[in-house]
């Protein structure tokens, strides 16, 4: 079996099993620190399977947007008044005009953010590179690009990491009897539908909430296409996550 993980997807479905403060894994964390082996492998094994490798997809490159502002001063004012950054960042508190200084401070706090999420994402990447050389049969595929706007300090929807997991579905179908795929992304549904007829079987992974809530979120859509699911339960999920609760 290979493991094609949707790397956002999972990410986000960690956050959200893990949320509420009893967890010494945070919702702000980027991933638990945990043996992702064994983790997998266990996935893997409790379907009779054997492990071929985990293609993990993560975003490969930042688009900072405003991605440019201009050196003259006149084109300056005329991109952050038109663009509504200036106004933008008055809501935010900053003291911030028209005026020479107020452009220059504008420009100043998001050069800061961008140079703070560009460190933010090398630290991804360094978290990346560690469970690569820690934990065999675990490979990071790193395509597309998502948009982080630096007024409002938000991410958009990432591009071209989905399109590359369906492309390696079908084209490393030589490799593998099954596919697994960590995902809720309905958009998966047309590549699992290919590789079944090349003769594979798919499975689909999802995750129980301590409530009993499937995660991730509009994983039906995908059951209702594989031949089998591997759906862990919230305690084996912290249990081979390692994952110890925040003692009072």
């Amino acid at each position: 079996m290979c493991v094609f993980v949707d790397g956002e997807n999972f990410r986000h479905s960690l956050a959200d099993l893990f949320q509420g403060g009893k967890y010494k894994y945070r919702k702000e964390d980027y991933l638990p620190e945990a043996n992702w082996h064994h983790f997998f492998s266990s996935l893997v094994n409790r379907s009779g399977w054997e492990l071929v490798r985990v293609y993990w997809y993560v975003i490969g490159d930042i688009d900072f947007h405003p991605y440019r502002i201009p050196h003259d001063w006149e084109e300056k004012r005329r991109f952050l008044e038109g663009k509504g950054v200036l106004q933008r960042l008055k809501d935010q508190g900053y003291a911030v005009d028209a005026s020479e200084q107020g452009l220059k401070v504008a420009q100043d706090e998001l050069n800061k953010r961008k140079q703070a999420f560009r460190r933010r994402a090398e630290g991804w990447q360094k978290v990346h590179a560690s469970i690569e050389r820690q934990h065999d049969q675990i490979q990071f595929q790193r395509f597309g690009s998502n948009r982080y706007d630096l007024v409002s300090r938000s991410l958009g929807t990432e591009k071209g990491v989905d399109t590359q997991l369906a492309t390696d579905m079908i084209t490393l179908s030589d490799i593998y009897d099954v596919a697994a795929v960590v995902s809720g992304d309905a958009d998966y549904i047309p590549p699992v539908s290919a590789v079944k007829n090349l003769g594979k079987l798919v499975y689909s992974v999802s995750f129980r909430t301590a409530n009993g809530r499937k995660l991730p979120g509009g994983a039906w859509h995908l059951e209702r296409r594989v031949d089998g699911q591997i759906e862990v339960s919230f305690e084996r999920t912290q249990e081979l996550l390692e994952i110890e609760e925040v003692r009072a």
